[in-house]
């Protein structure tokens, strides 16, 4: 398998108030000829509520795009996170998968969709 990559970073990008800039990364790589686009975004600090309590969280966005329609693999795969900046435990995780790839037996897709949020900060055990 060979892998290529290149990266472009970009800094802020024109929000009204510094706490909600948008700060991204962004890497294309091509594997065995399939390109893929990793981006990494913060999207900004925001108050979610956990056992009745607020909570500051930072949001977090992961997205990859495989290959384009037509290609042997091609999709979305995108991944929200909500992390609590001082503990560092994830609040919550948002998930939206479609890819789809061309087999021997035909195209074979993978769908996936769930939203998980935390009921409890304390530990299970």
């Amino acid at each position: 398998m060979s892998v290529e990559t290149t990266s472009d970073i970009e800094g802020p990008q024109g929000a009204d108030h510094p706490e909600q800039e948008t700060r991204r990364s962004k890497k294309w790589l091509k594997i065995t000829g399939i390109v893929v686009a990793v981006i990494h975004e913060v999207i900004g600090v925001e108050e979610l509520v956990v056992e009745g309590k607020p909570l500051e969280t930072v949001h977090f966005r992961l997205t990859s795009n495989v290959g384009e329609d037509g290609d042997d693999i091609s999709g979305l795969f995108a991944s929200d996170l909500w992390i609590g900046p001082v503990s560092g435990v994830t609040v919550k995780r948002t998930l939206n998968a479609d890819v789809s790839a061309k087999t021997i037996v035909g195209n074979v897709g993978f769908k996936e969709t769930y939203d998980l949020k935390a009921k409890s900060l304390e530990p299970i055990s």
